[in-house]
């Protein structure tokens, strides 16, 4: 369930922002702003506190070991489907 809740993040905010767009609704704008607003003060943190992901660091063993459920949950119901993220790695030489 949680899994779910996690993806709603990538269609709930687009299909809000496409409903408003479609009834030409007057919080289109705000809207729109609003979520563009929330995305570069997101990239402006990332970029003044660079961080790895938890599941990156373990792999790197700055942390113990964690299970990426995630993962595992979508791995299970699409096989490979976090194949591409699972390759990535750090190089810290």
């Amino acid at each position: 369930m949680l899994v779910g809740v996690y993806l709603t993040y990538f269609v709930v905010s687009p299909a809000i922002g496409l409903l408003l767009w479609w009834r030409r609704s007057p919080g289109f704008v705000p809207y729109t702003f609003s979520i563009i607003v929330t995305l570069y003060i997101g990239l402006l943190i990332n970029f003044l506190v660079p961080t790895a992901p938890p599941w990156l660091a373990a792999d790197a063993g700055y942390l113990p070991p964690l299970r990426r459920l995630v993962a595992e949950v979508l791995n299970h119901v699409v096989q490979g489907s976090f194949a591409t993220g699972d390759s990535v790695s750090l190089d810290y030489s």
